[in-house]
This record gives structure tokens, sequence and C-alpha cells, in this order.
């Protein structure tokens, strides 16, 4: 999942206005070591679906920023307002990180984030 979790970062990262930084490929390089150490990837590409969904369909959706203010990736995906490289804030994903701690949706918008996805996964799309 961290090669996914790669693919969609560097997808993000292509609608900057400038190239990345050698400081900041590092930082990413060094980031995605410790998300797969801390087996978040999955649930950092779950997060991302469930923020570009409901960006889709306009429904607001609070991530807690202290959870995710602290890593690069975050940023790149939009999910941290706060590049953490221009605050000096050290990469620092909480050891328990779980999905449904950093987000807050009503149970009816996250039901049809859901169903979205649950759609998208069930297309077939060989002939």
């Amino acid at each position: 999942m961290i090669a996914k979790l790669k693919e969609i970062v560097q997808e993000y990262t292509k609608e900057f206005p400038e190239p990345l930084t050698l400081n900041e490929l590092k930082r990413l390089n060094n980031e995605f070591e410790k998300i797969e150490e801390l087996n978040i990837s999955r649930d950092l590409v779950f997060l991302e679906i469930v923020h570009a969904i409901s960006d889709a369909i306009d429904i607001p959706l609070y991530i807690n920023q202290n959870e995710v203010d602290s890593s690069y990736v975050c940023y790149c995906l939009g999910l941290s307002k706060t590049n953490p490289l221009d605050t000096n804030k050290e990469f620092n994903l909480p050891t328990d990180f779980m999905v449904k701690d950093i987000f807050e949706l009503d149970t009816d918008s996250f039901i049809r984030i859901l169903k979205i996805i649950r759609a998208t996964i069930e297309l077939d799309f060989s002939i």
C-alpha cells in the first residue's frame, strides 16, 4: 500500500506551482519509511479518498490538524493546511494513528461517501 500512497502523493505534487526541492524529496522519503514502519499507509490512502470524495460532492469534512500537521505527506495530500517544513516541525504521526480519530463527519455524509467508495470498488472494468 505504500506504493499506492507514493503514487497518490506524486499526482498531488504535480499540481504544485514549483517542482519539489531536494529537501522536500528527502522529507517525503523519510516520512514514507516511517509511515511504512507504522503500518499506516492504508489509513492515509483511505483518508485521502474520503477527503477527495467529500470535496467532490461538497460535503464539509473536518480534519484534526493536530494529528496531521507534522506530516509533509499529509500536506501534499491536502489533509494538513500547514507545511511542516515552513514551521520546522518534525514528523510525528501518532503510533496509534486511527483514521476515525482524524476526521469528523456526520453519519449520513460518511455513509454517502462509503457508498461511493463501495460502488467504485465493485466496478468491473474487464472486457
